[in-house]
C-alpha cells in the first residue's frame, strides 16, 4: 500500500507542476499531500465496492441460463506429478440438461490463473466449432474473468498472452458470448471433471450422456 501511495503522490505532484506550468496554480506540499492522500482513499473505496459487487454477483449455487442460452462452466486441474495440466467444460440449458462436455490434458505447467485462463481460451475454442451462439461462460476464477472484461490490460507475462488470445476469439464471436465468475460451489461440474483428468480413462467428450462419474455432480446442481 505504501508503495501504491508513493505512486499516487507522484502523479498528483507531476499534476501539480503541470498546474504551475500550464494555468498557474501553486498548491503547497500540504495541498499536495491531502490531494494524493484522497485520491487514495477514492481508489480503495473503488476496490471495495468492486469487491462487495464480485460478492453480490456471484451465487453460490449452480443456476441455469436464460432461455434459449447454453451455460458452460469450465475448470483447470494441474498435476504436478505427470507435469500436465488438465482443462474442462460442461455445457447445460435453460433447463439444467447435460448438453455436452469435454475434458482434456495440456503438457505442462502453468500458474493457477494461467492455466485457469487456457481453460477459458480451449473452452471458447471448443464452443465456437460447435456453433452455439448465446452462450454464458463460468469459472471461478475472479482474475481471468476481470482480465476479460478489462477495457485495456497491459500484461506482458504470459498470463496476459493468454487473455489477449480469448479477447481475440470474443471479438470474432457471431453470437453472444458473456463471462461469469462464481464460487467454487456453482462450478462443481466442471471442477470435478477437470480433476478427472488425472485419470486417462476419464479424459474424453461427450454429447447428450455425461459420463458415469459425473452424473452426481449433474443431479447435486439440480436439487
Amino acid at each position: 500500500m505504501n508503495h501504491l501511495f508513493t505512486c499516487l503522490s507522484n502523479a498528483t505532484l507531476q499534476a501539480s507542476r503541470n498546474s504551475v506550468i500550464w494555468a498557474n496554480k501553486f498548491k503547497t506540499p500540504a495541498a499536495t499531500w491531502f490531494a494524493a492522500k484522497r485520491t487514495l482513499g477514492d481508489w480503495q473505496n473503488a476496490q471495495e465496492k468492486r469487491e462487495q459487487g464480485a460478492r453480490i454477483a456471484r451465487p453460490r449455487i449452480w443456476k441455469p441460463p436464460d432461455l434459449g442460452w447454453i451455460k458452460v462452466n469450465i475448470d483447470a486441474a494441474t498435476n504436478v506429478d505427470d507435469a500436465f495440466t488438465g482443462v474442462a467444460f460442461v455445457a447445460r440449458d435453460e433447463h439444467g440438461r447435460f448438453v455436452a462436455a469435454r475434458n482434456s490434458r495440456i503438457v505442462g505447467l502453468f500458474s493457477p490463473r494461467v492455466a485457469e485462463a487456457i481453460a477459458f481460451k480451449e473452452a471458447l475454442s471448443w464452443i465456437q466449432a460447435e456453433g452455439w451462439t448465446h452462450v454464458c461462460c463460468e469459472g471461478d476464477s475472479l482474475d481471468v474473468v476481470h482480465a476479460i472484461e478489462s477495457a485495456f490490460l497491459l500484461d506482458l507475462t504470459s498470463f496476459g498472452a493468454v487473455i489477449n488470445d480469448i479477447k481475440t476469439l470474443v471479438r470474432s464471436w457471431r453470437g453472444n458470448c458473456g463471462v461469469a465468475a462464481v464460487p467454487r460451489t456453482a462450478n462443481s461440474a466442471a471442477h470435478c471433471l477437470a480433476q478427472a483428468t488425472r485419470n486417462p480413462v476419464s479424459v474424453g467428450a461427450w454429447r447428450g450422456v455425461p459420463p458415469n462419474f459425473l452424473n452426481v455432480v449433474l443431479l447435486a446442481d439440480l436439487n
